[in-house]
């Protein structure tokens, strides 16, 4: 679990990771801090990345007028990306999304199923937000 260091409506120089690892995060180059909202999302603090591919997790279930379940990739102005059209998403709370190099992203969270398969809180999304089977 990571938690931004920043309070109001401010950038974000580092996230501190409240697990017992202490891997935490920096972010040194100041025009490239993600942006911590302190309510953001009904009622809810967020962390706005650059307008480009920015993923968000959650509880939600509605992300912009579009059925979309607890995870989603927006574009720019923060628009839903058409791309990225997971089948069904999470069937509950997304805490985590890591991106890997090839594009693919890793959730984690409290959801036992994505896009109906069974996950146990964990999967793999392909590029285009479907879950990755051979994961």
């Amino acid at each position: 679990m990571v938690g931004a260091l920043a309070r109001g409506n401010a950038t974000s120089a580092g996230w501190a990771d409240q697990s017992r690892n202490k891997l935490n995060l920096t972010q040194g180059s100041v025009g490239a801090r993600p942006l911590f909202i302190a309510s953001a999302i009904n009622g809810h603090p967020a962390v706005r990345g650059d307008g480009v591919d920015d993923f968000i997790g959650g509880a939600f279930t509605l992300v912009n007028g579009e059925f979309l379940n607890r995870v989603a990739r927006l574009g720019t102005n923060r628009a839903v990306d058409a791309t990225w059209q997971p089948i069904a998403g999470a069937d509950d709370a997304v805490f985590v999304i890591v991106l890997e190099a090839s594009g693919q992203a890793l959730i984690g969270g409290a959801f036992r199923n994505y896009d109906g398969e069974m996950a146990q809180g964990l999967a793999r999304l392909q590029t285009n937000g479907v879950l990755d089977p051979t994961y």
